[in-house]
């Protein structure tokens, strides 16, 4: 097993793309900590897994600390990070409410934001390094005429912007690693989820990383 003694949090991971992710980290024989807003999924995914369940809205900060701190006391720390958590609205530009505009951009966006940094703190104070995942899409590159948030928000994710230091460029064009000083760290962002198998998720954590 890859991942005897690390611990894994996933956002979105009570169904869906997230629930195999997390899955799949615990085939490796991780320590899956599974985070939804869906309280019940999150519950059923987590006993399913031998995991912790917990409530978690990426886009509220009290419960994005809450849920980081109480995955790293229950579980013995965080060693990989997947920032999963994501929605979808499809409009015409004219037609896009704000309101839609400013919930998917807060989900991708600001949770990836406010979960990377409260897994970095722990990191920090674990001083074992670890490997923070974000889920891209074709469309961290392209445009669609009726996606205008989820692009903007997946643009955003490109910025290496969610990590204290400086990036360095290491590989091609689907992954994105930077190291940071101080910190064995892999921040790596998955540009389209679709052309990955989950167990390719665990390959990103368990390849070699840069030490600054």
């Amino acid at each position: 097993m890859r991942l005897s003694g690390k611990v894994a949090l996933v956002t979105g991971a009570a169904s869906g793309i997230g629930l195999a992710i997390a899955q799949a980290f615990a085939r490796e024989g991780a320590r899956v900590c599974v985070a939804d807003v869906n309280a019940g999924g999150a519950e059923a995914a987590a006993r399913e897994l031998r995991g912790l369940g917990i409530v978690m809205d990426v886009t509220r900060e009290d419960q994005v600390d809450a849920g980081v701190a109480r995955c790293a006391r229950e579980l013995g720390g965080i060693d990989v990070m997947v920032s999963n958590a994501g929605v979808q609205h499809i409009a015409a530009l004219t037609e896009f409410a704000y309101a839609d505009w400013r919930r998917v951009v807060a989900i991708h966006l600001d949770g990836g934001f406010l979960l990377t940094r409260a897994c970095l703190r722990e990191m920090v104070k674990q001083k074992r390094g670890g490997s923070l995942i974000y889920m891209g899409s074709v469309h961290s590159k392209e445009a669609s005429p009726l996606k205008a948030a989820y692009v903007a928000a997946k643009h955003g994710l490109l910025g290496p912007k969610f990590v204290a230091g400086h990036g360095v460029w290491l590989s091609n064009d689907e992954l994105r690693r930077f190291s940071v000083p101080g910190l064995d760290l892999e921040l790596v962002l998955v540009n389209d989820g679709s052309r990955y198998k989950v167990n390719d998720f665990v390959q990103i954590h368990t390849t070699v990383r840069t030490a600054p």
